[in-house]
């Protein structure tokens, strides 16, 4: 029987155990671990943990755009595994090299929308790695005129595709701060219908009226213009209306913009503005939130660094009126 689950124990860093790995298969008694790195932070030990899970039934795999080897994390210890305790596979040949065998397998048969979605796939592991040529571009064009109603159902589908799965994640992130409550022990309110939809908010208790602070996540809808986002999942302090006076009473910079002072994009493990985790300009990210496990995983650890985030700035919000 085969189970597809990721959750393996709670984290500890002293014996390097436990977390949660991208995808991870088991088969009757023994185990494939996957962890998919592209764009994003080493966890402390990451690897490391993943290694000692069942350790004599587990295969690790660390798979990367170029097949880089694991460098273990900046505030890990000397690493304590070596290349020969896992396995480097990269999108730019093994997984490519997959998804074309993939193709000759559909050769004969009519699965157009299938094999449309498997060369674009390619043509993007391409151009991640840097491998796209234009006659690449001619062969696509082919494809599409081939088969231009499985195109368009494509293109016509596509954005509320995308809209259903940020949906989904947001659904599934509401869930996860219901819990939270702030330092008296009040919960949070939330509220995740803000510009319909757009911007997911948690109010304390002593805003709920006024609602003239919040701390906000966003974007969660396909959007021309995503403001200072620029398109990543973001998480700060919203005020209402842009009020530059109460801005400036929560940071005193006058710098600052007024209507998110305080802004963090999502990172992987502490605020990395460059960050490029759920970026929204990248079909990547759109393969990934497909994908329950993954899901499942950055709600957990955006929770996590927003739990962080509404104790460090919890002063500077109860000050503001």
């Amino acid at each position: 029987m085969l189970t597809i689950y990721n959750h393996i124990s709670k984290v500890d860093h002293n014996n390097k155990t436990g977390g949660r790995i991208d995808i991870l298969i088991r088969i009757g008694g023994k185990f494939i671990s996957i962890e998919n790195k592209i764009y994003a932070g080493e966890q402390e030990n990451q690897i490391e943990r993943y290694v000692n899970f069942e350790k004599d039934n587990n295969i690790v795999f660390y798979l990367t755009l170029d097949g880089k080897s694991y460098n273990g994390s900046t505030n890990s210890s000397e690493a304590t595994i070596s290349e020969e305790d896992y396995y480097c596979l990269s999108y730019k040949n093994h997984i490519k090299e997959w998804l074309e065998a993939c193709l000759l397998e559909l050769e004969n048969k009519e699965q157009h929308i299938l094999k449309a979605s498997i060369k674009q796939y390619i043509l993007l592991i391409k151009k991640l790695t840097g491998q796209m040529e234009n006659h690449e571009y001619v062969e696509l064009k082919g494809a599409i005129e081939n088969n231009f109603e499985a195109a368009q159902a494509i293109s016509d589908n596509i954005e509320k595709v995308k809209n259903d799965l940020l949906k989904n994640f947001k659904k599934k992130l509401v869930e996860k701060l219901k819990p939270l409550k702030d330092k008296k022990g009040d919960d949070f309110v939330i509220d995740s219908n803000v510009k319909d939809g757009f911007i997911l908010s948690l109010y304390l208790k002593k805003h709920e009226t006024t609602k003239n602070v919040s701390i906000s996540v966003y974007p969660f809808k396909i959007t021309n213009n995503y403001g200072l986002s620029k398109g990543k999942i973001t998480y700060g302090i919203r005020v209402k209306d842009g009020d530059k006076n109460l801005a400036y009473e929560l940071v005193k910079d006058e710098k600052k913009d007024s209507w998110w002072p305080v802004l963090y994009h999502y990172g992987d493990n502490d605020y990395k503005v460059n960050s490029k985790i759920l970026d929204l300009n990248s079909p990547v990210t759109f393969s990934k939130l497909a994908d329950i496990a993954f899901v499942n995983k950055q709600v957990e650890m955006l929770t996590e660094q927003i739990k962080t985030f509404m104790d460090e700035k919890y002063d500077d919000m109860m000050r503001v009126v």
